[in-house]
């Protein structure tokens, strides 16, 4: 789903739609103008699905400003924090949203 212009509407609806599907292991939402809010959403589902092994919010060297993820620290911290709850290790990537480095290695020192 990397640049499909889903944005923090359409990934709030797939977070809703993901609480019930147990099998996904992959969710590649690079470049989709997701902001905290969508970060928010995605934090709820972290726990309850247990499958997944890697979550992409990162943005490509290319990519167009319109379709840049624009996760900042707040996201962050929410993405680091329902990783903390969960039983199996997930990876996450963050690369190229605006997350400041002041907050980069706290939230590895929490994980």
């Amino acid at each position: 789903l990397g640049g499909c212009h889903l944005g923090d509407d359409g990934i709030e609806a797939l977070a809703k739609s993901l609480r019930s599907n147990c099998t996904l292991e992959i969710l590649d939402l690079r470049q989709n103008s997701a902001s905290d809010r969508a970060a928010e959403e995605l934090a709820l589902v972290l726990e309850s699905q247990q499958h997944l092994e890697s979550l992409y919010l990162n943005n490509d060297k290319w990519c167009k400003e319109e379709q840049r993820n624009m996760i900042s620290d707040f996201g962050a911290w929410k993405l680091a924090f329902a990783l903390v709850e969960r039983q199996k290790v997930l990876k996450v990537n963050l690369y190229g949203n605006i997350v400041s480095e002041t907050v980069q290695a706290p939230i590895r020192d929490t994980l």
